[in-house]
């Protein structure tokens, strides 16, 4: 399974197969391998525009992106067992990502304890490696990326 966390940077993207392998990382160190024999499902958070948005535009740039990212992993893999958009509140419920730069860290985060709760031992060190080693503006893609790969795995909300 590959899951989407997408950012007109860099998104974030979260892997876990049948063989216990993953990863977590962000677009631009993802090698879009290719997994022969493996049907994988690709899940990609969907955007959800509420009345008052202070830049409707940026949610459709974002889309865009979304669209662009989950073409190309679609793309590079000999066997896609599907594409699954799903939105925030699916996946977290209400759960809102820290805003302030004090606590802007996964440890403030309960998609955080979620993910260590639910996944196996084996995903939760490659996903606290993956955490630890990036940089600090860019870490809440990775937590995203993993949260949404537990709910998929969960096949319920985290």
């Amino acid at each position: 399974m590959i899951a989407v966390d997408p950012s007109t940077t860099d998104a974030g993207i979260a892997t876990w197969g049948s063989s216990k392998n993953g990863t977590v990382c962000l677009e631009s160190d993802y090698h879009f391998p290719s997994r022969a024999g493996e049907a994988v499902l690709v899940v990609v958070e969907d955007q959800t525009v509420r009345r008052g948005h202070p830049n409707p535009d940026s949610l459709l740039r974002l889309a865009q992106a979304a669209g662009a990212t989950a073409a190309r992993i679609v793309d590079s893999l000999d066997n896609c067992a599907g594409l699954i958009w799903v939105k925030p509140e699916v996946w977290k419920g209400s759960v809102p990502k820290p805003k302030s730069p004090h606590t802007n860290s996964p440890e403030h985060y309960a998609v955080h304890r979620r993910i260590l709760e639910t996944m196996p031992k084996e995903f939760a060190e490659i996903y606290l490696t993956a955490v630890d080693g990036s940089a600090k503006m860019r870490v809440m893609e990775l937590v995203d990326a993993a949260g949404i790969l537990a709910s998929a795995c969960k096949g319920s909300r985290l």
